[in-house]
């Protein structure tokens, strides 16, 4: 937990969002084809890029991982995988 709470104080306090930003951000997300070409390049933004600071990656990939496990646990359980 507390890389996370660091990572939120250092967030905190961090200099806010560039006003040129945020046009960008909204076109994107609400665009499901950008969004998309967003998600298939979403690794290589968050490990090839400063976006994610040097000591919280060890903790995005633990949490990348948990999710891709618990996707890969739901989908055998569901109905559609069964036949």
């Amino acid at each position: 937990m507390l890389p996370w709470y660091m990572a939120t104080i250092a967030f905190a306090k961090a200099d806010p969002t560039p006003e040129a930003a945020l046009p960008w951000l909204r076109t994107v997300l609400s665009n499901p084809g950008l969004l998309l070409l967003l998600a298939k390049q979403m690794e290589a933004v968050v490990h090839d890029s400063t976006l994610v600071p040097e000591r919280y990656a060890p903790v995005v990939d633990l949490l990348a991982f948990q999710y891709l496990s618990a996707g890969a646990i739901r989908d055998q359980d569901s109905p559609a995988s069964t036949g």
